[in-house]
């Protein structure tokens, strides 16, 4: 990624497979059998039905090459990167960028394949769902603990700062009670030296 900021770091980027539209594949697969016995027929069938026949094939076998090639683009046009700040991805058409702040639940789930799918709510109301994701467990992991690491980051920085007001407001205190202190002595010295 080149396009993390000054100090930040990759944790795990996903790994997507192309298990998780086995289901296209398999419906390509049917259509070019299709596709196999429309051409096998038009070479058995009368004249007339043979140019049909041979035409359902060709568009069988075209609708086979598109739904293969829309499951393959879909796979490969996927990213999900999580990194110590912010989790960076590509949902469908839409480019994700979320600081782990915003993120208000991760979950994932395996599939009888071996892959996953890792659910990510945010708190302006979005959620995503990244199908066939190899490492989906390490997504998860990663994406919480490093939202935990920034909420602790967060608080000791909100102590340290909290700490440093009150020793500011004690050194403002000691300060007042100290010119209080020499105010009153050197009240009482004047009011000795009229008697």
């Amino acid at each position: 990624m080149n396009n993390l900021s000054n100090g930040e770091n990759v944790v795990v980027t996903a790994v997507f497979t192309l298990k998780s539209k086995l289901g296209s594949f398999i419906l390509s697969g049917v259509l070019a059998v299709i596709a196999l016995v429309m051409f096998w027929g038009s070479t058995t069938a009368v004249a007339a039905a043979r140019g049909f026949e041979a035409v359902m094939g060709i568009v069988f076998i075209l609708f086979a090459v598109i739904v293969t090639l829309v499951a393959i683009i879909k796979v490969k046009s996927r990213s999900l990167v999580v990194t110590d700040k912010r989790v960076i991805g590509r949902y469908g058409s839409l480019d994700i960028d979320f600081p782990l702040k915003q993120i208000n639940e991760t979950m994932a789930d395996r599939k009888l394949l071996g892959y996953g799918t890792v659910y990510i709510t945010t708190s302006s109301g979005g959620g995503y769902a990244f199908t066939g994701v190899v490492n989906y467990a390490e997504i998860r992991t990663a994406i919480n603990e490093c939202k935990e690491a920034a909420e602790r980051s967060n608080a000791e920085y909100i102590v340290r700062e909290a700490k440093a007001n009150t020793d500011r407001q004690i050194e403002n205190a000691n300060a007042n009670t100290e010119y209080m202190v020499n105010a009153i002595t050197d009240a009482i010295k004047a009011g000795k030296k009229e008697d």
